[in-house]
Protein backbone atom coordinates (compact mmCIF):
# COMPACT_ATOMS: atom_id res chain seq x y z
CA UNK A 1 0.00 0.00 0.00
CA UNK A 2 1.35 3.42 -0.98
CA UNK A 3 1.26 6.37 1.33
CA UNK A 4 0.47 9.95 0.35
CA UNK A 5 4.12 10.88 0.81
CA UNK A 6 5.32 8.18 -1.60
CA UNK A 7 2.74 9.28 -4.19
CA UNK A 8 3.89 12.89 -3.89
CA UNK A 9 7.50 11.83 -4.25
CA UNK A 10 6.64 9.76 -7.34
CA UNK A 11 4.72 12.68 -8.87
CA UNK A 12 7.43 15.24 -8.08
CA UNK A 13 8.81 17.05 -11.04
CA UNK A 14 12.42 17.75 -11.81
CA UNK A 15 13.75 21.09 -10.56
CA UNK A 16 13.63 23.91 -13.07
CA UNK A 17 11.04 22.31 -15.27
CA UNK A 18 7.68 24.07 -15.62
CA UNK A 19 4.60 22.26 -14.38
CA UNK A 20 2.64 20.28 -16.93
CA UNK A 21 -0.51 22.30 -16.21
CA UNK A 22 1.24 25.58 -17.04
CA UNK A 23 0.76 25.69 -20.80
CA UNK A 24 1.93 28.51 -23.01
CA UNK A 25 4.55 29.73 -20.52
CA UNK A 26 6.88 30.56 -23.38
CA UNK A 27 4.21 32.69 -25.08
CA UNK A 28 3.48 34.41 -21.79
CA UNK A 29 7.16 35.19 -21.36
CA UNK A 30 7.38 36.61 -24.88
CA UNK A 31 4.30 38.74 -24.19
CA UNK A 32 5.96 40.01 -21.01
CA UNK A 33 9.13 40.75 -22.99
CA UNK A 34 7.09 42.76 -25.51
CA UNK A 35 5.54 44.78 -22.68
CA UNK A 36 8.93 45.42 -21.06
CA UNK A 37 10.69 46.23 -24.34
CA UNK A 38 8.05 48.76 -25.34
CA UNK A 39 7.86 50.36 -21.90
CA UNK A 40 11.54 50.41 -20.91
CA UNK A 41 13.48 49.63 -24.07
CA UNK A 42 15.44 46.51 -24.90
CA UNK A 43 18.70 47.67 -23.33
CA UNK A 44 17.03 48.63 -20.03
CA UNK A 45 15.02 45.41 -19.77
CA UNK A 46 16.48 42.57 -17.75
CA UNK A 47 15.47 38.92 -17.68
CA UNK A 48 14.52 39.52 -14.05
CA UNK A 49 12.19 42.35 -15.14
CA UNK A 50 10.55 40.10 -17.74
CA UNK A 51 10.13 37.38 -15.13
CA UNK A 52 8.58 39.86 -12.71
CA UNK A 53 6.16 41.08 -15.40
CA UNK A 54 5.19 37.48 -16.20
CA UNK A 55 4.87 36.54 -12.53
CA UNK A 56 7.51 33.81 -12.68
CA UNK A 57 11.05 33.30 -11.47
CA UNK A 58 14.05 34.36 -13.57
CA UNK A 59 15.00 30.67 -13.72
CA UNK A 60 11.91 29.99 -15.85
CA UNK A 61 12.95 32.68 -18.34
CA UNK A 62 16.38 31.09 -18.43
CA UNK A 63 14.79 27.65 -18.89
CA UNK A 64 12.96 28.76 -22.03
CA UNK A 65 15.46 31.18 -23.55
CA UNK A 66 18.86 30.69 -21.93
CA UNK A 67 19.96 34.30 -22.27
CA UNK A 68 18.70 37.75 -23.14
CA UNK A 69 20.27 37.39 -26.59
CA UNK A 70 18.33 34.20 -27.25
CA UNK A 71 15.15 35.81 -25.92
CA UNK A 72 15.73 38.75 -28.25
CA UNK A 73 16.23 36.37 -31.18
CA UNK A 74 12.94 34.64 -30.33
CA UNK A 75 11.23 38.03 -29.97
CA UNK A 76 12.40 39.12 -33.42
CA UNK A 77 11.49 35.77 -35.01
CA UNK A 78 8.12 35.31 -33.32
CA UNK A 79 6.83 38.82 -32.74
CA UNK A 80 8.56 41.21 -35.14
CA UNK A 81 8.75 38.96 -38.20
CA UNK A 82 4.97 38.32 -38.32
CA UNK A 83 4.37 42.08 -38.27
CA UNK A 84 6.83 42.57 -41.13
CA UNK A 85 5.31 39.62 -42.98
CA UNK A 86 1.86 41.23 -42.78
CA UNK A 87 3.27 44.43 -44.27
CA UNK A 88 5.05 42.49 -46.99
CA UNK A 89 1.96 40.48 -47.92
CA UNK A 90 -0.13 43.66 -48.29
CA UNK A 91 2.51 45.22 -50.52
CA UNK A 92 2.76 42.11 -52.68
CA UNK A 93 -1.01 42.07 -53.15
CA UNK A 94 -0.97 45.65 -54.44
CA UNK A 95 0.90 44.89 -57.66
CA UNK A 96 3.22 47.30 -59.46
CA UNK A 97 1.16 50.47 -59.56
CA UNK A 98 2.93 53.07 -57.37
CA UNK A 99 -0.31 54.61 -56.08
CA UNK A 100 -1.71 51.22 -55.20
CA UNK A 101 1.57 50.30 -53.49
CA UNK A 102 1.64 53.48 -51.42
CA UNK A 103 -2.01 53.03 -50.49
CA UNK A 104 -1.34 49.42 -49.56
CA UNK A 105 1.65 50.53 -47.48
CA UNK A 106 -0.48 52.98 -45.48
CA UNK A 107 -3.27 50.42 -44.99
CA UNK A 108 -0.73 47.74 -44.06
CA UNK A 109 0.81 49.96 -41.40
CA UNK A 110 -2.69 50.47 -39.97
CA UNK A 111 -3.23 46.69 -40.03
CA UNK A 112 0.09 46.08 -38.31
CA UNK A 113 -0.73 48.58 -35.55
CA UNK A 114 -4.23 47.12 -35.11
CA UNK A 115 -2.88 43.59 -34.82
CA UNK A 116 0.29 44.48 -32.91
CA UNK A 117 -0.56 47.52 -30.73
CA UNK A 118 2.95 47.54 -29.25
CA UNK A 119 4.50 48.19 -32.69
CA UNK A 120 4.52 52.05 -32.62
CA UNK A 121 6.15 52.21 -29.18
CA UNK A 122 8.77 49.68 -30.17
CA UNK A 123 9.38 51.48 -33.46
CA UNK A 124 9.92 54.86 -31.79
CA UNK A 125 12.04 53.47 -28.96
CA UNK A 126 14.13 50.94 -30.87
CA UNK A 127 14.19 51.96 -34.55
CA UNK A 128 13.93 55.73 -34.79
CA UNK A 129 16.20 56.21 -31.79
CA UNK A 130 19.81 56.09 -32.98
CA UNK A 131 20.78 54.12 -29.87
CA UNK A 132 17.95 51.60 -30.24
CA UNK A 133 19.08 48.03 -29.68
CA UNK A 134 16.90 46.67 -32.48
CA UNK A 135 17.78 49.39 -34.98
CA UNK A 136 20.33 47.37 -36.95
CA UNK A 137 18.43 44.11 -36.68
CA UNK A 138 15.18 45.56 -37.95
CA UNK A 139 16.89 47.53 -40.69
CA UNK A 140 18.24 44.23 -41.95
CA UNK A 141 14.78 42.65 -41.84
CA UNK A 142 12.38 45.44 -42.75
CA UNK A 143 14.28 47.81 -45.00
CA UNK A 144 15.30 45.29 -47.67
CA UNK A 145 11.79 43.83 -47.95
CA UNK A 146 10.04 47.18 -48.19
CA UNK A 147 12.69 48.56 -50.52
CA UNK A 148 12.40 45.55 -52.85
CA UNK A 149 8.66 46.01 -53.11
CA UNK A 150 8.35 49.80 -53.14
CA UNK A 151 11.66 50.92 -54.65
CA UNK A 152 11.31 49.83 -58.30
CA UNK A 153 7.71 51.02 -58.56
CA UNK A 154 8.58 54.44 -57.14
CA UNK A 155 11.57 54.80 -59.46
CA UNK A 156 9.31 53.98 -62.45
CA UNK A 157 6.75 56.52 -61.24
CA UNK A 158 9.41 59.25 -60.99
CA UNK A 159 10.44 58.68 -64.58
Amino acid sequence: MRTKASRRKREARRPGRPRADETNQRERLLDAAVACFTAEGVAATSLRGIALKAGVTPALVNYYFGSKEQLLDAFVAERVTPAVQLLRERLMEAGDDPRALLGAFVHAIHDVVARFPWWPSLWVREIINEKGTLRDVLHKIIAPQVQQLLGPALVRAQK
